[in-house]
C-alpha cells in the first residue's frame, strides 16, 4: 500500500543553503569573517555531503510507489537527476527558487532531429546518434513517470483531510475555521507559528527539511495538528479577524 509524504525546502544542489540555513554540515574554518565561503572547494564539498545525506534519508523514508508532495524549493539545479534518484511519485508546489515547469517542458524536446544530422554522416555516426536519442528518451520517460503534477497552490482532500498547500505561509486559507490544514515551507524553521507545537497561525505547519529533517508522513502531520488543536482550545483566533 502506497503512503503519502510531504517535504519542503531541501534545496538539493544548492551550496549556499548550507550557510543560509546554518545546516549541520558547516565546519570550523569553512566561512570567512564576512560569512562567505573560504573556498569553492569547501563550498561544493559541503553541498555534496548535504545532498548525499538528504538523499539517503529520503530513500530510506519514502518507497518507490509512495507519493511525495514537495512544498517548494526542491533543488537549485539538476532537476531531472534528483527527480529520478529520489523515491516516490512527486507532486510539486512551486517555491521561490524552482524552475521546474520550464525544465520539465524542455524534457519533451528531442535532443536531436533527423534534420540536425549532418548529411555526410557515416552509418556509425547515425547509429551513435540514434542510441543517444534512445537513451535520452528513456531518461525522459523515467522522469515523467516520477513527476506527476505542478501547482502554485493546491487545495485538496488527502487521507480524508482537507489541506491548502502553498510554499509561502498564509494568514488565512480555505477552510481555516473548519480545521483544514495549511501545509507550507519557505521559512526554514524561522517562523514561530508554523513550527510544530506552536500556535498563533491556526493549523499551519512548516514541513521543511530544516524543521523535520526528513519527508513527513501524513500520520506525523496529523499528530502535530492534533497537538496544535488541543493547544488552541478556548483561545480565539486573531482579534477582529473575519471568520466567515
Amino acid at each position: 500500500m502506497s503512503e503519502t509524504f510531504w517535504t519542503a525546502d531541501p534545496h538539493f544542489d544548492h551550496a549556499n543553503i548550507v550557510r543560509h540555513a546554518n545546516r549541520p554540515y558547516l565546519r570550523e574554518g569553512d566561512l570567512l569573517p564576512n560569512g562567505q565561503w573560504a573556498s569553492d572547494s569547501i563550498k561544493y564539498a559541503r553541498c555534496e555531503e548535504m545532498d548525499i545525506d538528504m538523499a539517503t534519508v529520503w530513500n530510506k523514508t519514502v518507497g518507490k510507489d509512495d507519493t511525495v508532495i514537495i512544498v517548494g524549493d526542491f533543488c537549485w539545479r539538476n532537476h531531472r537527476k534528483w527527480i529520478n534518484e529520489l523515491n516516490g511519485k512527486k507532486i510539486m508546489i512551486i517555491g521561490s527558487h524552482d524552475k521546474m515547469p520550464h525544465d520539465c517542458l524542455e524534457l519533451f524536446k528531442p535532443s536531436w532531429t533527423p534534420e540536425q544530422m549532418k548529411p555526410d554522416a557515416t552509418p556509425e555516426e547515425e547509429w551513435l546518434a540514434q542510441q543517444e536519442e534512445r537513451m535520452s528518451m528513456i531518461e525522459t520517460i523515467k522522469t515523467l513517470v516520477q513527476f506527476r503534477e505542478v501547482h502554485w497552490l493546491l487545495n485538496r482532500e488527502i487521507c480524508k483531510q482537507f489541506m491548502c498547500m502553498c510554499h509561502w505561509p498564509m494568514r488565512t486559507w480555505q477552510g481555516k475555521y473548519r480545521n483544514s490544514y495549511c501545509i507550507t515551507g519557505h521559512c526554514h524553521n524561522r517562523l514561530r507559528e508554523s513550527r510544530p507545537r506552536e500556535i498563533g497561525g491556526g493549523l499551519l505547519l512548516d514541513v521543511g527539511w530544516d524543521v523535520f529533517k526528513h519527508p513527513v508522513h501524513f500520520e506525523e502531520i496529523r499528530t502535530e495538528m492534533k497537538i496544535k488543536l488541543d493547544m488552541m482550545k478556548g483561545k480565539p483566533y486573531m482579534e477582529n479577524e473575519d471568520i466567515n
